[in-house]
């Protein structure tokens, strides 16, 4: 993230680095680089550009009532995250407890590999596209998340999902039409050359259902039905690498307070339901809601 843009503060103005949350000459903040970024005209304009594109085959195709109602159906999705049984009741014991990005997991999980796919070849790019997208201080204050038509996301990243409160998110949330790393292979292999992420594949959370229509509106079929919209927004893989979503950048702190719901999807082996009841009571306390979907069918 090499742009630079002026200092919003009209006492200043002064030229700065885009992926700076401060400018360096009055210390104010300046908000969150990556809605900045995702806001920046040239970026919105080839949005744009890729969504009219859409609009307009979808006329040809016949499909144009669906693509209206898939649009509308986007702007219902949710921010879903997806963590371990541990971090929620880490959340949970005060609302003076951070949520942890993955650099603050510590050095071992980069050892692992990354948090999205594991293995040798998306450890070599993860650092050098994170730093392309955020620049190196933003990256280690971003929280992934998924644009998930219900409560449940990527469950295959955690036992728990978690739904955060857009009032307490939309405005330092920025979209990507895939996961980073996918995306970076795929789509930035002149990087090194240009410095330059291509344009229009990102959004702000004001236009989440454009950058979803110019992504997924080729696949509308004109026999599509509203209850078939879920899968073509979000596709669970049989594994990581086959997931299919648009994914989420939430910048800064979460804390209980920032969550609204809380699903467990599946049991961690002899956790006793006695520590569940006790972790559904203290959620409760910060009007969290609460459901155990691992004993259901």
């Amino acid at each position: 993230m090499s742009d630079r843009i002026s200092c919003p503060e009209p006492d200043c103005g002064h030229d700065m680095p885009l992926s700076m949350m401060q400018c360096p000459h009055c210390g104010r903040p300046s908000r969150f680089p990556n809605v900045i970024q995702a806001r920046l005209p040239e970026e919105r304009s080839a949005l744009t550009r890729r969504y009219n594109r859409t609009v307009s085959a979808a006329g040809t195709r016949g499909t144009s009532k669906q693509l209206e109602a898939f649009e509308r159906f986007v702007e219902t999705a949710h921010p879903v995250m997806c963590c371990s049984v541990g971090e929620v009741q880490r959340l949970a014991g005060s609302d003076s407890e951070l949520g942890r990005t993955f650099y603050m997991r510590g050095s071992t999980n980069l050892e692992k590999g990354s948090h999205v796919l594991r293995g040798p070849a998306w450890d070599a790019i993860r650092p050098a596209a994170e730093t392309a997208f955020f620049g190196d201080d933003v990256k280690r204050l971003i929280h992934f998340a998924a644009l998930s038509p219900d409560d449940q996301g990527l469950s295959s990243y955690g036992e728990c999902s978690v739904t955060l409160r857009t009032n307490l998110t939309n405005y330092r949330t920025s979209l990507l039409e895939n996961n980073m790393l996918v995306f970076f292979k795929e789509k930035c292999e002149d990087y090194w050359r240009t410095e330059r992420i291509p344009r229009g594949y990102r959004a702000a959370w004001e236009d989440r259902a454009r950058l979803a229509v110019a992504k997924l509106g080729e696949r509308l079929k004109p026999d599509h039905k509203d209850a078939e919209f879920a899968a073509i927004l979000l596709t669970r893989g049989p594994s990581t690498a086959d997931d299919e979503f648009i994914e989420l950048h939430v910048l800064g702190s979460i804390t209980v307070r920032t969550i609204e719901k809380i699903v467990l999807n599946r049991r961690p082996p002899k956790t006793k339901s006695s520590v569940l009841r006790a972790l559904n009571y203290k959620l409760d306390r910060y009007n969290v809601a609460w459901l155990d979907r691992s004993s259901m069918p």
